[in-house]
């Protein structure tokens, strides 16, 4: 038994106190888990949150893996039968590693990688659960990188379903693409295929490489965490995160709210734009909405350009086209009293992941807030009207 699977067990069955409506805030939110700082890992923190609640069902799920994790990673899966107020975590899936849930053909999976940067040659896994989330199948290796020495990079982004296609993006990161960066990659399904958890379903299309040139990105560093997004109309759209270093002024210089805008062909991504998006150097979730024929986003809001990394405030932003966004909502705030530089430096409500649920929106939050260390927290809130 390895040492990660020591202290993961160990973390999950001991160390992390979960399931309750967190006291002492006006936020409204309840705690999935909390976890104090371990003597043994001080710097383990809870990472990749996503939410699903499986159709036909009267339960919720939610998932997390732990950061930094050993080059394998793993996953929590937790269950509520209450509409989201108490949790029980139901199962852990090993040796995956920044995945997301969601439903195909009545089924539910996990997608994720191996692990982090540091797995050799770190590879697409699947894992699925025929039962609503309760038991899970381990992780298949369904995409392996082609070239050796690279790697498969990602956070808990969607996995779309268009045309009868599953769409997700990851990057691409190692010996092929240029140093440092990160080249972003449509992962595809197969038409017809209905065993995903067979290599044989699954494409990927070529790792669109950094133009800086071409696409006047000099004064920040790179991108990351590209969300598919589907458009009714049946195509599909990529708005990918802008990551900047705070410590380089050069970087944060009028790149606070921004992201970059892809194409998809069905064979390729391509660079369309870049565009004015209330989300910082922040990991976001973009799903589209029927009923009111919106895009919505739960986003880090940059409101201060001293603070270009800030993440203590949570907004619901909506668009008509992915280009123009407009803040309808502040969802979550720092309450606990801190003062404005503390608050700005040791709170942080993000990572969001959230889904349409009939009238309601559900969302599960990374946390850092009142006393947890470094995203110690995973809440999850349903916002309704």
């Amino acid at each position: 038994m390895s040492f990660y699977y020591k202290l993961f067990v160990c973390v999950t069955t001991v160390h992390c106190v979960s399931s309750r409506i967190l006291q002492d805030t006006t936020l409204n939110v309840s705690e999935i888990v909390w976890m104090p700082e371990l003597p043994i890992r001080p710097q383990q923190s809870l990472g990749s949150p996503s939410v699903l609640h499986p159709k036909g069902t009267n339960h919720i799920l939610a998932s997390h893996d732990f950061f930094p994790g050993a080059p394998e990673g793993g996953v929590n899966i937790f269950m509520s039968n209450d509409g989201g107020i108490e949790w029980t975590n139901v199962f852990n899936v090993s040796s995956i590693y920044w995945a997301n849930l969601f439903e195909y053909n009545g089924s539910v999976y996990l997608m994720g990688t191996t692990g982090d940067l540091r797995a050799p040659n770190n590879s697409v896994r699947l894992a699925r659960s025929q039962d609503g989330g309760l038991t899970w199948t381990s992780p298949a290796a369904v995409i392996v990188p082609a070239t050796p020495g690279a790697n498969f990079h990602g956070g808990p982004q969607p996995t779309v379903l268009q045309n009868g296609q599953l769409h997700r993006v990851m990057e691409l990161y190692g010996t092929d693409i240029h140093a440092g960066e990160l080249a972003p990659v449509m992962l595809v399904s197969k038409r017809g295929c209905e065993n995903l958890l067979e290599s044989a379903c699954w494409i990927v299309s070529p790792p669109l490489v950094w133009d800086e040139h071409k696409q006047g990105a000099s004064s920040h560093r790179t991108w990351e965490e590209g969300c598919a997004i589907a458009w009714p109309n049946g195509t599909i759209q990529v708005l990918m995160r802008m990551d900047v270093d705070p410590a380089n002024p050069t970087h944060t210089t009028g790149w606070a709210n921004k992201a970059a805008l892809l194409d998809w062909d069905s064979e390729k991504l391509s660079f369309n734009s870049y565009i004015d998006f209330p989300a910082g150097p922040s990991k976001f979730v973009v799903r589209y909405d029927e009923v009111t024929q919106y895009f919505y986003s739960i986003t880090n809001n940059v409101t201060s350009v001293a603070h270009t990394n800030m993440r203590n405030v949570l907004t619901l932003a909506r668009s008509q086209d992915l280009r123009n966004w407009a803040i309808v909502k502040l969802l979550l705030y720092d309450d606990s009293g801190l003062t404005y530089n503390d608050s700005m430096r040791l709170t942080a409500f993000t990572y969001v992941d959230f889904h349409f649920d009939k009238d309601d929106i559900i969302y599960t939050i990374r946390s850092t807030y009142r006393g947890a260390g470094s995203s110690n927290r995973y809440l999850f809130k349903r916002e309704t009207n």
